[in-house]
C-alpha cells in the first residue's frame, strides 16, 4: 500500500515487434517512493480513477505484484489477469494508512506530480547516462534482469539464410506446417503472414565474444529498407544462403548496444542476447569509451590487454575466412520469389 505522488504518460514498448501501451504512477510509504508501471486493463482501471476527479491524498493497495529491474533499478508491475488493484479503498487499514502518512505531506490533500515523460530520449542519455556499461565477458557472467550497454565490433553474420522470418499479423514469428503457417498465439492457421529483420551477428570486444540477435526496427534503420522491399529488390529465393549486401556491410563496423540481459537457467547452450537498440554515432561511442578508460586502473598493463584484443581479432580472422562467411559485393538470385496461388504471400520455406 501507499499514496499516490506522481503519475506518468501513456508510453509505448517494444519487445519483438510487439507494442504494449503502458503508464508508470509512483508510490510513497515512510519516505520512501517506488515506480509501478500499469498494463493492460490496469491502465484502464487508473484512468477511470483519475477521470472521477478524486486524485488527491490517494491510498492505492495492490496484491499479487511483479518486481522487475527497469533502467537500473527496481520496480513494480502488475500481471495479468492477477493483480488486485484498488483505490482509496473503504476498509479501516487504507483509511488508518493516510492518517498515518498524512504528516509526510504539506498538506492533508497531496497534490500529484506529473512525471517528466521519458519515452523520447536522446541517444547520449539513452547510451551514456541511463543504464549500466558492460563487457561481453560482463554480460554472459551476469545474473540478474537488466537492461545495459554494451560497445563492439561486428565481425561475421550468423545463420547467412536465416537474417529474416515471417511473421503473423500479431507479430508473432509462424511455423511452416504441410505449406500453411501457423502461428502459436492466435493458435490458428494464417494466410497473411509479413517478412520481419532477425539478425544475428557475432561481436567482440576486448574481453569477450556473444552473439546479438537484431529485430525489425533496427535493421530497418540500418538498412534503410523494410525486410519486404529489400527481399523483393534481391528477387530473394526462400532457399536461398546469400547474405545481402547491406546486411553484410556490418561486418567490421563498431556499436553502443542497448542489451536485454536474461537470468536464463539453461547453462547448455551459449547465451545468445537480445539488441533494443543500437547506436553508430561516432561521437557518443568515442564519448563512451573515453569514459571506459577512464575507470580503468593507470596501472594496467596495456601490452596485456592489447594482447587478449589481437588474439579474439587473430581468432574472428581466422573464422572469416571461411568461404561461408564470405559476403559478395553484388547479389543477384536468379530463382524467383515463391507466393501462394490463392493470395501471394511470400513463402519462407517447408523447412
Amino acid at each position: 500500500m501507499g499514496i499516490l505522488v506522481g503519475v506518468g504518460q501513456d508510453r509505448v514498448y517494444e519487445r519483438n515487434v510487439v507494442t504494449t501501451k503502458f503508464k508508470v504512477i509512483e508510490l510513497e510509504s515512510d519516505g520512501i517512493r517506488i515506480e509501478y508501471a500499469l498494463v493492460g486493463s490496469y491502465l484502464d482501471e487508473l484512468d477511470a480513477y483519475l477521470q472521477s476527479g478524486y486524485n488527491q491524498n490517494v491510498a492505492v493497495l495492490a496484491q499479487f505484484l511483479k518486481v522487475k529491474m527497469f533502467n537500473g533499478k527496481n520496480q513494480l508491475q502488475n500481471a495479468m489477469n492477477c493483480t488486485k488493484l484498488l483505490f482509496n479503498p473503504e476498509i479501516p487499514e487504507s483509511v488508518s494508512f493516510k492518517l498515518k502518512h498524512s504528516h509526510n505531506f504539506d498538506s492533508p490533500t497531496q497534490p500529484l506530480t506529473h512525471k517528466k515523460d521519458t519515452s523520447h530520449l536522446s541517444l547520449e542519455e539513452e547510451f551514456l547516462s541511463l543504464f549500466q556499461r558492460m563487457t561481453i565477458e560482463e554480460l554472459k557472467d551476469c545474473q540478474n534482469d537488466m537492461v545495459c550497454v554494451v560497445f563492439g565490433t561486428v565481425k561475421h553474420i550468423l545463420g547467412e539464410g536465416d537474417w529474416w522470418y515471417g511473421a503473423c499479423v500479431c507479430n508473432k514469428g509462424v511455423v511452416i506446417e504441410s505449406k500453411r503457417f501457423f502461428c502459436s498465439k492466435c493458435k490458428k492457421y494464417v494466410w497473411t503472414i509479413v517478412p520481419r529483420y532477425r539478425i544475428k551477428v557475432r561481436v567482440v570486444d576486448d574481453t569477450d565474444s556473444a552473439t546479438f540477435v537484431i529485430f525489425d526496427h533496427d535493421g530497418i534503420s540500418l538498412t534503410n529498407k523494410s525486410c519486404l522491399n529489400l527481399l523483393h529488390e534481391m528477387d530473394q529465393d526462400p532457399q536461398s544462403d546469400t547474405v545481402p549486401k547491406e546486411i553484410g556491410d556490418l561486418v567490421e563496423k563498431q556499436f553502443l548496444f542497448k542489451i536485454e540481459a536474461k537470468n536464463d537457467v539453461n547453462s547448455n547452450f551459449e547465451k545468445s542476447f537480445r539488441v533494443k537498440k543500437l547506436c553508430g554515432d561516432l561521437d557518443i561511442i568515442k564519448k563512451f569509451k573515453y569514459v571506459a578508460v577512464e575507470k580503468v586502473d593507470a596501472g594496467l598493463d596495456n601490452d596485456i590487454e592489447g594482447g587478449v584484443t589481437n588474439d579474439l581479432n587473430n581468432k574472428f580472422a581466422e573464422e572469416a575466412t571461411d568461404d561461408k562467411y564470405q559476403v559478395p559485393n553484388s547479389v543477384h538470385v536468379p530463382v524467383p520469389v515463391e507466393y501462394d496461388s490463392d493470395d501471394c504471400t511470400l513463402l519462407k520455406g517447408d523447412s
